[in-house]
């Protein structure tokens, strides 16, 4: 997360939140709330989509998601990170500064 730059302490969340749509939102906190172990993409979607009438058939839904979030998660030193492969892993970042 990125942090004051005078005191070191960590931004509110809020400040992501308000750069995110309502969908967006569910998967930062989904995430954020899973730390390093991250989630699979089968769970994400299961998960967002669990009390909505029209739930997209696939799972490249999140692809798109995750493609949109970039920028706005950029802003705020963080990324998403996913393991491909059969069980796809999903995770919140911070972005390394070199």
């Amino acid at each position: 997360m990125k942090v004051c730059e005078c005191c070191g302490h960590p931004l509110p969340e809020m400040e992501v939140m308000l750069d995110l749509t309502r969908m967006q939102q569910k998967l930062f906190v989904m995430l954020k709330n899973a730390g390093q172990a991250g989630l699979l993409s089968s769970a994400i979607h299961e998960r967002l989509y669990v009390n909505e009438n029209d739930t997209p058939d696939s799972v490249n839904i999140l692809s798109v998601m995750k493609q949109n979030m970039q920028p706005r998660l950029q802003k705020h030193g963080l990324k998403i990170a996913v393991r491909r492969g059969p069980s796809a892993l999903w995770r919140l970042e911070a972005i390394r500064v070199v």
